[in-house]
């Protein structure tokens, strides 16, 4: 065990932990919430509570702060506007001389106003007491500003341009391809009134051994990426890239796969090579709901499991990453994409949406092509496959209570036509995230399997997904512990619930071949039967950074119970 080794496995261990935090801690800045604090408390701010409507030909003489709006402005406010978790909507004719800025919620009608400073709008609900008249942040580090603070805050330029020479982060997660990939070039990132523009140049260092001046450590991810407007509007952005990619990003966050990897030696995904480049168009409805068109052509290669360090279980083997397909694949893709996780006052407030629809051609170099042990089977093979895919992944929360909430989610995804799925593109269901009941990649005796969908007579090396077709869906209740249960002036947030909550949940889901072949169960047109899916139940703690179950199956009964340790909610 080496002291570089021993660095970089803490390295992705942190680098992990703050991934998973990113869900559980407010992206406001902390400038931004000592703005709002200054503009809420300053002695003459009027400060407003729930709904407020200040008429045309009304004067307001400093700045307007509204607390769980929403507020509707048709006359002048001859300072700034705060808004926190609050709705701004402004009417036209309607003036602002300063600033707006809004947390935990949206601005309508900036088109139709007269603005004089800049609109800058957090959709994360903010976390705040009230002491008094004074309203304080809490969850956000306070500290005394230096001098860099003094400049910072009082130079708009420097909130809206930052340029790094030689950035420095990790690449997706630490894995057993890659061990930590590191990410190091420079970034460059301008805000403006009309939208923003990113352009990154990165190479990207791979640190599993063996170490070699060649595409195996070495990789690289460049890009631009341009929005114009910053509510509805659109945007654009072009990249070229030589990564190792994830298959089935979808079941498992990055920090738990990076922690499950770096610490008990268990990669929860499995990986292939990509060599290419993409451009994507969005379509920006709101901040929470956009559309996505993308063409991409990259070069796919199988990659072999390395042997980075761990902290515990060193002396074991990893899972063998499986035989990908290999070629030059030509992707045609669109997206719809809708998060109102946080948003207190709107009906629509609670839903994730990820669409998604992919039509595919593969130029194959190898294609079909499966070991089982020392057994290399080849079926007919398909020089050019071409491939319809679709995913579909909606989720509600919905707060039934101050202190209880019931959170549902459906998964479907998998073949729609043409010929058969790349192993790329296949699926599968099992373990932490989607059925916690069941053991992931475990090796299926007897029996049709319906989780990896493993070809009959033989076990795949490394057990891929290999399902055409999958199905899940899950459902958990969340009670509040008592601990720490705030209404935050008698408004519910429809995402997530304040300090420790139990959880009870069940999960139902499976995988099916869905091609007219020999090995096909399910025809083309055929959807399985409920009473076929596997499934299971739990109960457990969640104390928001760390979560605690216990599944079983009820499905299958001689299944063990399985004790489940998580960085973040389960869906």
């Amino acid at each position: 065990m080496t002291v570089r080794s021993i660095l970089l496995c803490l390295l992705a261990l942190v680098s992990a932990v703050d991934v998973g935090a990113q869900r559980r801690v407010a992206s406001i800045p902390p400038n931004v919430a000592r703005d709002i604090e200054t503009l809420h408390n300053a002695p003459g701010s009027r400060r407003e509570i729930a709904s407020v409507s200040i008429a045309a030909g009304e004067v307001v003489a400093a700045s307007l702060a509204v607390r769980n709006g929403p507020a509707t402005i048709a006359g002048h406010i001859r300072g700034s506007v705060v808004g926190v978790n609050a709705n701004i909507t402004l009417l036209p004719g309607a003036r602002v001389d300063g600033d707006i800025i809004v947390v935990g919620g949206q601005v309508d009608g900036r088109s139709d106003a007269q603005i004089g400073g800049d609109v800058r709008v957090y959709s994360d609900v903010l976390r705040y007491r009230i002491d008094g008249d004074r309203l304080i942040v809490e969850g956000i580090e306070t500290r005394e500003e230096s001098d860099s603070d003094f400049w910072r805050r009082r130079d708009p330029a420097a909130d809206r341009t930052r340029f790094d020479l030689l950035s420095l982060a990790t690449a997706r997660t630490y894995n057993r391809v890659e061990g930590l990939p590191i990410l190091l070039g420079p970034r460059l990132r301008v805000q403006r009134d009309w939208g923003s523009l990113t352009v990154e140049a990165r190479g990207i260092v791979r640190t599993a051994e063996p170490v070699r001046w060649d595409r195996g450590t070495l990789g690289h991810d460049a890009r631009v990426d341009m929005r114009f407007g910053t509510g509805a509007g659109w945007g654009f952005g072009v990249e070229h890239y030589d990564q190792v990619a994830a298959v089935e990003e979808w079941q498992i966050s990055p920090s738990e796969a990076g922690i499950g990897s770096a610490v008990l030696r268990r990669d929860f995904r499995d990986h292939y090579g990509r060599l290419g480049g993409r451009g994507t168009v969005r379509g920006f409805l709101t901040d929470d709901v956009s559309l996505r068109v993308s063409v991409a052509e990259e070069r796919w290669t199988s990659r072999e499991a390395r042997n980075p360090w761990t902290l515990l279980r060193s002396d074991d083997r990893w899972r063998q990453n499986p035989s990908m397909d290999q070629g030059v694949a030509r992707l045609f893709t669109t997206g719809l994409d809708i998060d109102t996780r946080n948003q207190r006052y709107s009906p629509w407030a609670g839903w994730y949406v990820n669409a998604e629809v992919e039509r595919g051609t593969l130029d194959a170099e190898s294609f079909g092509a499966r070991r089982a042990g020392p057994v290399l089977t080849l079926p007919v093979p398909d020089p050019a496959p071409t491939w319809t895919r679709g995913f579909l992944d909606v989720r509600r929360y919905h707060r039934l209570a101050p202190g209880a909430q019931l959170n549902v989610r459906a998964v479907v995804g998998g073949w729609m036509g043409g010929d058969a799925l790349p192993l790329q593109r296949r699926l599968s269901v099992g373990g932490p995230a989607t059925l916690p009941g069941f053991d992931f990649r475990r090796h299926w005796r007897g029996g049709e399997d319906r989780l990896q969908c493993s070809e009959p007579g033989g076990v795949v090396a490394g057990v891929p997904a290999m399902c055409d077709r999958i199905a899940l869906i899950q459902v958990e209740y969340q009670g509040s512990l008592g601990f720490d249960v705030a209404d935050y002036e008698s408004t519910w947030i429809p995402a997530e619930l304040d300090g420790p909550t139990w959880i009870a949940f069940a999960n139902a889901g499976r995988g099916w071949r869905a091609r007219d072949d020999a090995l096909t169960s399910y025809g083309t047109q055929s959807f399985p039967a409920f009473s076929t899916y596997k499934s299971d139940i739990g109960l457990g703690l969640d104390f928001g950074a760390l979560s605690v179950a216990v599944a079983k199956s009820v499905s299958d009964a001689k299944e063990p119970v399985n004790v489940i340790v998580r960085l973040e909610r389960r869906f």
